[in-house]
This record gives C-alpha cells, sequence and structure tokens, in this order.
C-alpha cells in the first residue's frame, strides 16, 4: 500500500503483484522502494502542477502567485509517501485586482474586486494602506477610527481543499503511467 498525501485528504494506491516485480526489479540492482519513491515523487509534482492550474482556472490568482503557497515532502525508499500542502494562510481581497470607487471629495463608494470569473463591487468597502505598506480592503464596524474588518478572499489551501476529490482521481491513473515510466526507465 502506498500513500500520497494531499492537504487533509490521503489517497491510497494499493499495488498488486509486488513481490514478483520486487523479484525481478531486484534482478536489476534497484529496490522495489526505490522506485515506488521515485514515482511518488513524480506524482506528487504532477499533482501539484495540477492543482495550481485547477486553482488559477476557479480563481484571479497568477501560477507565479499560487506555486510558492505549495509545499512537497518528498518520499524515500524508506517512507513511502510523499505529502503536498498549502499554507493555510488567508489571502486578503487586495490580491484579486481591487479597483477604488469615489464620489464628490474622495468619498468611497466602494470596491470592485474579481475573485472568480466576474467583477463583484462591495459598496461599503474602502481600500487604505496597512502597516505593512501592502493595500488592504476593509469595511468599518463602528464609528471609532480603529472599527474596521479586513476583507479576506478564498485561500489557496481552500481552492486545493475543492478540487482534492479530482486530483485524488487523477493521481490513480497518472500513478499507473509513471510507475511504468519508472520501469521502462530501468529496463
Amino acid at each position: 500500500m502506498v500513500f500520497v498525501l494531499f492537504g487533509v485528504c490521503a489517497v491510497s494506491i494499493d499495488v498488486h503483484g509486488l513481490d514478483e516485480a520486487q523479484k525481478f526489479i531486484s534482478s536489476l540492482g534497484v529496490t522495489t522502494k526505490t522506485i515506488l519513491s521515485e514515482s511518488l515523487n513524480q506524482l506528487a509534482t504532477k499533482t501539484k502542477n495540477n492543482a495550481i492550474d485547477d486553482i488559477t482556472k476557479e480563481l484571479n490568482l497568477s501560477a507565479s502567485f499560487v506555486k510558492p503557497k505549495f509545499i512537497i515532502e518528498k518520499s524515500n525508499a524508506k517512507r513511502l509517501i510523499a505529502k503536498i500542502r498549502s499554507k493555510k494562510k488567508g489571502l486578503v481581497l487586495s490580491h484579486f485586482d481591487p479597483i477604488a470607487s469615489f464620489i464628490g471629495n474622495n468619498r468611497s463608494a466602494g470596491v470592485s474586486v474579481k475573485v472568480k470569473k466576474q467583477r463583484k463591487t462591495m459598496k461599503r468597502a474602502f481600500m487604505f494602506r496597512g502597516k505593512n505598506g501592502k493595500n488592504l480592503i476593509a469595511i468599518r464596524t463602528g464609528k471609532a477610527k480603529k472599527a474596521i474588518k479586513v476583507l479576506y478572499g478564498p485561500s489557496t489551501s481552500q481552492a486545493f481543499d475543492t478540487f482534492s476529490d479530482s486530483l485524488e482521481k487523477q493521481a490513480f491513473t497518472d500513478f499507473d503511467v509513471i510507475f511504468n515510466q519508472e520501469l521502462d526507465r530501468l529496463l
């Protein structure tokens, strides 16, 4: 049994006939676990790339922004588990193409953002520069100057979780192809 972990989801791939394959592969001077480990690492990279493609199609984020949000823990011959995780840090709405609208004397008329395919306007929202120098989008929660709530959009880890079922199905077919390519490479 071989495992590939996605975020909080786990994909298990059952390998049949491993004893016979192990005898044949060891005659080549390579252990079965080494081939499985190589295959798992390639599968993890391919699945990460598929996840990035799915997320950038669904959300208005660039691949160069999403890619560093993923971490791969590689498999080795002693530990046949490859893990793909996405950082659980939230994304402020200002990452989603904000456009501020004004009326009169610099009075905010709202902010529009494009999180998915369609742009939406939040009439009570306004933009300001945070302590770290980044633009943020917020709404007022009271009359005091600091009574504001910074708004967040969907994070990469949330999007990753929504695609985990389709990624798991694809991983089953990809593993078979990758494992056979590794065997062919050794022959």
